[in-house]
C-alpha cells in the first residue's frame, strides 16, 4: 500500500511540475496549438491520477479545465480522441454520482464514436467500451 501512494505522490508531483511549465509556455506562446496538446494532456493525466485516488470532485475540476480544449481541438484530432477525453470526463462525473450528466457526455462519446463507423479510425472496441459505459452509467 506504502509503495503505491508513494508511487501517486511521485507522479503528482512531476505532472504538477509539467502542468506549471506548459502554464508558462501557454502563457508566452499565446496561439500554439502544441502547447494546448501539452497542457491539455497533463490536465487529463492529473485527472486521471485524482480518480485513481478517489479525488472525483479535483479530477472532476481538472477535466472540466482541460475538455473545452479538447473540444476545440476536434479538427486537429481524431473523434476518438476527443471522444476518449470525454468519456473519461463521464466516468468521474459517474463515480461522483452524477449519473444524469455522465449519461449525457456518455452519449456525446457514442456519438463521437459512430461517426467513426465506416472509417479507417473506427474502433469496435471502442465502440464497446462505450457503450458498456453508458450501461453502466444507466442501471
Amino acid at each position: 500500500l506504502f509503495r503505491s501512494l508513494a508511487q501517486y505522490d511521485e507522479a503528482e508531483e512531476e505532472i504538477e511540475k509539467c502542468k506549471i511549465e506548459t502554464e508558462k509556455i501557454r502563457k508566452d506562446n499565446s496561439g500554439d496549438v502544441g502547447d494546448d496538446d501539452v497542457y491539455l494532456e497533463a490536465l487529463a493525466a492529473l485527472a486521471t491520477l485524482r480518480q485513481a485516488q478517489s479525488k472525483y470532485s479535483e479530477a472532476r475540476m481538472l477535466y472540466e479545465e482541460a475538455l473545452p480544449t479538447a473540444r476545440a481541438e476536434q479538427g486537429r484530432h481524431s473523434a476518438l480522441w476527443v471522444a476518449g477525453h470525454i468519456a473519461r470526463y463521464a466516468e468521474i462525473l459517474r463515480k461522483s454520482g452524477e449519473f444524469a450528466l455522465a449519461e449525457e457526455h456518455h452519449r456525446e462519446a457514442l456519438d463521437l464514436r459512430l461517426s467513426t463507423v465506416g472509417q479507417e479510425e473506427f474502433s469496435e472496441l471502442e465502440f464497446s467500451v462505450s457503450h458498456t459505459q453508458l450501461g453502466c452509467t444507466m442501471f
